[in-house]
């Protein structure tokens, strides 16, 4: 038993499962079906404001899922779509207004969206119509858009309907075309779909009763069906066989051999009554016969003191799961330990470890673990366990390799061998549907954004122009902050364009670039490319990492007879930074291919220990002079307090390596492999 059975539930059915078996006598209807959840949220939608996590939260319940025929893939293409449409809350601009005393901007709604994407399957340009930015839809897609737009609509409608006060018998009728339109319920959903619709009866027949005939406000309607489905189901028993699960509530004064209390904790039990505003009695103060809930939970407490046969369990949460500071039991619990100290010479406590692998589960019989996983990970001689980085693997070498796809095994060796070759993603899922709208740009989307206006305004497109689109897309607030945002944004991509304008050569079409080293054939298609130089350009800084495809793309071009200069420019904090690569000869560059196409090959294999990053700075620091040991203490200084997203924060790399001390040695000759040739011969302007 507990103070508040509900709480535990999740736990409870994850632990026991099918495995023994158990019932639960306080269970109510709301906290264990997913549709009398969204029923009630579709009651709350007058007080909602329609975020794109809402509306992915009721698709994501099956019974509506398959009402409007979505699938699991339609339910990530959906989701798709709400991101790069530019959908996050509410309907439209008036709705938004009116309710929320904004702007009436028709930015970021979903009738925003919606339009970008019925744009799209209308036509196939891109171009501005009446400023909306068409969103392209595959002709394969179209049944889930239809479901997808009926959903919405029928959302719309809803919470249009809902907004307004109505009499009983049109909440009658609203009530159960809600339950209709929504839910296509399947084998035991059924049951919850008829109790929904017994409830509807019942609030109607209580209306009829009472002859309550004026118009009542959805919030008084959405009250009542959340306190009918919050009252424990009548027909769970108390005693179903097996371990019984119950609230402390009167009247289980039932003898049990074994009786557990959990949840005894400090201001939890006995619990506390809540003061309604409304209340005299409270406003007057306790008289001599008012009922005391802490009495009564006092009482409660000595019920099943006395209904324990042979053994009685009480567990209280003892430390602080902040500081780990010991947290007082309930009162009534010390006043027990008080007792059995003055008759008993105390009361046996048992203070269980934090962790589930702690030796002390293996080692006191009070607290025996039955989990053999943990008992084998800590006997198991740490020889027997064998590290990531030492695994093995015969992976097929490719025939054919794009030089972007070298490029990219180098940037991150680690990822690239786990994706590639066992296809496992460690990434941390980004939410891909945020309900603010883009008040600000992260580093990302600025550089996404200065690379597309870098593409439109190199073909022929105005800033103006770009800008509108932008704003259309919902790439940014349609505010003076935003525009003036694009704007400058704008801007830098034009200062990139004029740097680069001696250099481009306009439409020219790629000029495909195969050679054979190692067995593979190494593929490029390259544009602005003459007989002496090679631009490469891009919307942001020119590091080792940056510079890395275009170094390979100047050693295939050298290694292919073309005596070159490769210019590359970027942007550094606004400002244009350049720099060139000087022609190599072509043995020389053939070389250098075959020792990165070699390193591929072991790449694929196993582990290669190469953080790009770390080996970029080990480069940088022996440049200046500094020793291995003074570069050592630096790079696992950088390692250990560096922050969320570098490599000593990598899901991947923090599972191959937890300091680069560890692999010095070898990243040392890795990084003068890999980057000291690059570093030699660039040249900065």
């Amino acid at each position: 038993m507990a103070p508040d059975i509900q709480a535990y539930l999740p736990v409870i059915h994850a632990v026991f499962g099918d495995e023994i078996s158990y019932g639960i006598a306080d269970e109510n209807h709301y906290q264990s079906s997913d549709i009398f959840r969204t029923f009630i949220d579709l009651l709350k939608l007058p007080e909602s404001r329609l975020t794109a996590s809402e509306m992915l939260q009721w698709l994501d319940i099956p019974a509506v899922a398959r009402k409007f025929k979505i699938n699991s893939e339609g339910l990530d293409r959906i989701k798709t779509w709400i991101h790069e449409t530019g959908i996050r809350w509410s309907w439209d601009a008036d709705r938004k207004s009116k309710r929320w005393q904004v702007p009436a901007e028709h930015q970021f709604t979903w009738r925003f969206g919606i339009d970008r994407l019925l744009m799209g399957v209308m036509t196939d340009d891109d171009a501005l119509y009446q400023n909306i930015a068409p969103y392209p839809v595959d002709s394969e897609n179209l049944d889930v858009l239809e479901g997808f737009l009926q959903f919405a609509n029928h959302i719309a409608a809803t919470q249009a309907t809902l907004a307004s006060a109505r009499t009983p018998d049109e909440f009658n009728t609203l009530l159960l075309n809600c339950i209709a339109t929504y839910f296509d319920p399947v084998d035991s959903e059924r049951i919850d779909i008829a109790r929904l619709q017994d409830l509807v009866e019942d609030f109607f027949a209580l209306t009829v009763e009472a002859k309550l005939t004026r118009k009542l406000s959805t919030n008084f309607v959405q009250y009542w069906f959340e306190q009918a489905l919050l009252k424990p189901q009548p027909s769970m028993r108390f005693i179903t066989g097996g371990v019984t699960f119950s609230t402390l509530t009167p009247m289980r004064s039932i003898p049990f051999k074994m009786v557990c209390l959990v949840g005894m904790n400090e201001g939890e039990f006995p619990r506390r009554q809540a003061e309604n505003p409304f209340d005299l009695m409270a406003q007057i103060g306790p008289m001599l016969g008012d009922r005391s809930r802490q009495e009564d939970d006092r009482y409660l407490f000595l019920e099943a003191l006395l209904s324990a046969r042979e053994r009685l369990h009480v567990s209280f949460c003892g430390r602080s799961p902040r500081d780990n500071e010991p947290l007082p039991p309930s009162v009534v619990l010390s006043e027990l330990f008080d007792y059995c100290d003055a008759i008993f010479n105390g009361v046996h406590f048992v203070d269980h470890p934090l962790q589930p692998f702690s030796p002390r589960y293996f080692q006191e019989p009070l607290i025996q673990s039955f989990e053999h996983h943990w008992f084998e990970g800590l006997t198991a001689a740490p020889a027997d366990s064998p590290t990531l980085s030492s695994l093995r693997i015969d992976s097929p070498q490719p025939l054919r390799l794009e030089i972007s796809e070298l490029a990219h095994f180098f940037k991150h060796t680690a990822r690239y061998f786990f994706e590639r070759c066992f296809s496992i993603d460690l990434r941390v899922a980004a939410d891909v549907s945020p309900n603010e709208e883009p008040f600000t740009l992260d580093a990302l989307s600025r550089f996404q954004l200065i690379d597309s206006a870098m593409t439109a305004l190199g073909e022929g497109s105005g800033a103006k122009d770009w800008v509108n689109t932008m704003l259309s897309s919902g790439a940014a607030i349609n505010h003076r902050i935003g525009q003036e945002r694009l704007v400058n944004i704008a801007g830098q991509a034009q200062r990139i364009l004029t740097a680069t304008e001696p250099h481009r050569v306009p439409d020219q079409k790629p000029i495909n670039l195969e050679l054979k080293v190692c067995g593979i054939t190494l593929e490029s298609a390259l544009t602005n490319l003459t007989d002496d130089q090679h631009l490469a350009f891009r919307a942001g800084d020119l590091s080792h990492k940056h510079l890395f495809e275009s170094w390979l793309e100047h050693l295939m071009l050298a290694a292919s007879d073309y005596q070159i200069t490769t210019h590359a420019f970027g942007l550094k904090q606004g400002k244009i930074v350049a720099g060139r690569f000087p022609p190599i000869a072509p043995e020389l560059a053939l070389e250098w291919l075959n020792n990165y196409v070699s390193l591929y090959h072991d790449g694929r294999n196993r582990p290669l220990l190469f953080p790009f990053g770390t080996a970029s700075d080990l480069i940088k620091r022996h440049s200046k002079g500094e020793t291995l040991s003074l570069i050592t203490a630096a790079l696992d200084h950088h390692w250990l307090t560096s922050h969320f997203g570098s490599e000593g924060q990598d899901p991947y790399w923090s599972r191959l390596i937890t300091k680069p001390s560890e692999i010095i040695v070898s990243l040392d000759d890795l990084a003068s492999r890999v980057l000291l040739d690059l570093d030699q011969h660039w040249k900065m302007q």
